[in-house]
């Protein structure tokens, strides 16, 4: 066996197995099949939904702890979570972790860092690092903001790049520098990349209340109450007060819903999601809700009175998470009406504890 000698001195395998896109039952087979026939590195990640089969199947090998390299990956929306280290040894049913990555640059990854560094502290995790980074991602663009380019100029510059890179862009100006950028984008674009953070608040709170609302009136509904969501309850009060009334009445109208009062449709194989979540609230909402059931296969969707509008498959959803590389997209988007799921559910059009639309209703 080949092995890699990672910057602290440990050593990684050069050859495992990898569990994207497998059930929790292809998972558990396919890693015991794997670790008997020699294998010792495992990957696997929050966002698999696989990890509790990952565990099984280390632990029914017989093989000792310290022989197999366990590698997985903290998903955006847990990045806030101080837990999030902790539930995912839970979930693996392990005292440590090998390799624990960022799995995207996206959402507060410099929060997720620090909980990786605080558990490698600890001694629960060995080594940490990044997937799907590149050193050029941030790094350009900040080099673009500092160059005292006219506004003019610097806008039609940092035009050629995605709303979710300037929004990933903003954690590393300061409050002073945002002002500025926010000018020269304009609020079309500024409510663009309000939609691509993770944790809003700490930007609202830089905006005055009338800039804010005209910030949130730009942005659709759903992205608008996520924004909103962890402000005290006085700051989003004044910044709704702001909107004008058709978009105070779709904003109020997301807020008032509350998880405990609709409860939960969990059961042994789906869960129901809302049709106006984005791709990556869906992933969110997945992750949470999974966290007591690995052995979720099917996603049932459904509209805004919570009647059936159609299914997707657990590995559709991830594959086109990974391939749109735009995980705020709308699950409306990338999901048609299921004509023949919506005659099979004829008489039962109402499906219960759906939950409420938005990334961080778990908390984070």
């Amino acid at each position: 066996m080949e092995y890699a000698t990672l910057n602290n001195g440990i050593k990684m395998p050069m050859a495992g197995i990898g569990t994207f896109l497998l059930t929790p039952d292809e998972a558990e087979t396919s890693v015991l099949s794997a670790l008997q026939c020699g294998y010792r590195l495992i990957d696997t990640a929050n966002a698999y939904v696989n990890e509790k089969a990952v565990g099984r199947a280390m632990r029914k090998s017989g093989i000792p702890r310290d022989e197999i390299f366990l590698e997985t990956k903290l998903w955006p929306s847990f990045y806030e979570q101080e837990d999030a280290v902790e539930k995912t040894l839970q979930r693996l049913g392990t005292d440590y972790i090998d390799l624990l990555l960022i799995h995207q640059p996206a959402g507060n990854y410099v929060a997720g860092y620090r909980l990786m560094e605080k558990a490698y502290k600890e001694g629960k995790v060995r080594a940490i690092g990044l997937s799907n980074f590149t050193p050029e991602q941030v790094q350009e663009i900040l080099d673009i903001i500092h160059s005292g380019l006219p506004q003019a100029e610097l806008a039609e510059k940092l035009s050629d790049y995605h709303e979710n890179d300037l929004a990933d862009a903003l954690t590393a100006l300061t409050p002073e520098e945002r002002q500025k950028l926010y000018t020269v984008l304009g609020v079309d674009t500024v409510a663009e990349i309000f939609s691509y953070l993770d944790d809003a608040e700490p930007y609202l709170k830089e905006l005055d209340p009338e800039r804010a609302a005209r910030v949130i009136s730009h942005m659709d509904s759903d992205d608008a109450v996520d924004a909103l969501d962890d402000l005290e309850e006085d700051d989003k009060a004044e910044i709704v007060h702001q909107l004008d009334k058709d978009a105070a009445d779709d904003v109020k109208l997301l807020l008032s819903y509350h998880e405990d009062e609709i409860g939960s449709c969990m059961t042994t194989n789906y869960i129901c999601i809302r049709r106006d979540m984005t791709i990556r609230q869906a992933m969110s909402e997945l992750v949470k809700q999974a966290g007591e059931n690995d052995n979720i296969s099917t996603l049932y969707v459904v509209d805004e009175n919570e009647h059936f509008y159609g299914a997707i498959d657990l590995k559709d959803l991830i594959v086109e998470d990974q391939r749109l590389n735009r995980p705020h997209r709308g699950l409306r988007r990338a999901l048609a009406p299921c004509p023949e799921r919506q005659r099979e559910a004829a008489g039962h059009h109402h499906l219960g504890g759906c939950g409420r639309a938005g990334g961080r209703r778990d908390g984070r």
